[in-house]
């Protein structure tokens, strides 16, 4: 039934995590492994992880109902790029959603570089889902019949 379901074009980024939940593991580790790397020493593994999963909860969620709230027709229907501009809009977004409340607990956490560590993150994260859900329509693999 799910594939009767319109969704928003902005929203496609964050939607197809829920037809591919593999790009959603694999964006996840990403992720993770991007800010193990920056806060190696600083911030334990498991706190980390919980931060990384907590933060990405929260963009997501805000993430849905902000592109939700976009009509169609800003976004451009273009014929090679067009799939790409729901994907930047999500890491944009979700790169301001997710810095903003660490940067509140910079200071309690110590992040190091968390400018530069939430940008390399999401676009990593991204990159990740983008492939990820190319591969599996592309070759029909995961994909609900």
């Amino acid at each position: 039934m799910l594939a009767d379901v319109v969704f928003p074009a902005a929203a496609i980024a964050y939607v197809a995590n829920l037809f591919v939940p593999l790009s959603l593991v694999l964006a996840m580790a990403t992720e993770y492994g991007v800010y193990i790397y920056f806060q190696r020493g600083i911030i334990s593994l498991w706190k980390l992880l919980f931060i990384v999963l907590g933060i990405n909860a929260f963009s997501w969620f805000v993430g849905v109902v902000l592109s939700s709230m976009i009509p169609d027709r800003f976004i451009p229907q273009l014929p090679v790029i067009g799939g790409f501009i729901p994907f930047a809009w999500a890491c944009f977004l979700s790169t301001v959603l997710e810095f903003i409340p660490l940067w509140f607990f910079r200071r309690w956490l110590a992040f190091r570089k968390l400018g530069l560590c939430v940008i390399i993150a999401n676009v990593a994260g991204y990159i990740v889902i983008g492939i990820t859900v190319f591969l599996c329509e592309h070759f029909q693999i995961l994909m609900p019949r």
